[in-house]
């Protein structure tokens, strides 16, 4: 996540509209695409799907794993268009998706009671009771959505498309300050309230 000058927690009103934009250095692992997937489930069945080559549902405590990508669930329909990219939507109180990020050992992880990925666009998107964690810092909301390539997250009270009334319209975040990954710190160092005044210059 972006730097910031102190710890910062912040809140946005009720308004079904209102949303977060963020930047931050979040890349999924891109060699996680070239990894086999493999899942477990109590269930497994394949269904017919107009908009997919391949479908598959899977239920009862369901575990995806692909590379450093995991995700757990109580339901999952997994699918892939003809090209191979992957795609789908899993359901659970809450869903767990988590990636370690491109060129670092960091993870970040998302929580939902519905989760959608998608390869073709390189998109998750967290519904109720949201939340995304990326080292120690932490988004929660309605629906959050975040691209792994342009780096960019929307935190939003409601999801697009919702009823607004039944929105909680709130959305919260803590942001840490320091460097990631050995960088220099833009900010500089905050003297304990204890430490004693310098004298003044003569």
């Amino acid at each position: 996540m972006r730097s910031a000058p102190c710890l910062s927690v912040f809140s946005l009103g009720a308004a079904a509209s209102a949303f977060l934009l963020l930047s931050a250095s979040a890349y999924a692992d891109r060699s996680d695409r070239e990894k086999p997937l493999m899942f477990e489930a109590d269930r497994s069945y394949n269904v017919a799907e107009k908009d997919s080559a391949d479908s598959r549902v899977l239920e009862g405590n369901v575990v995806i794993k692909q590379g450093t990508m995991r995700i757990n669930a109580n339901k999952l329909i997994l699918r892939q268009d003809k090209a191979g990219m992957r795609f789908g939507e899993g359901f659970g109180a809450p869903v767990f998706f988590t990636q370690k990020q491109e060129g670092r050992g960091d993870f970040f992880e998302g929580y939902g009671e519905r989760v959608e990925f998608d390869e073709r666009t390189d998109s998750v998107k967290l519904f109720s009771k949201a939340k995304l964690k990326i080292g120690k810092d932490e988004l929660s909301a309605e629906y959050i959505a975040y691209n792994t390539v342009t780096e960019k997250y929307v935190v939003a009270g409601s999801a697009p498309g919702s009823n607004v009334s039944q929105a909680t319209g709130r959305v919260t975040g803590v942001l840490y300050p320091g460097a990631k990954d050995g960088a220099a710190a833009k900010t500089s160092p905050v003297a304990p309230a204890s430490a004693p005044l310098p004298a003044p210059a003569n």
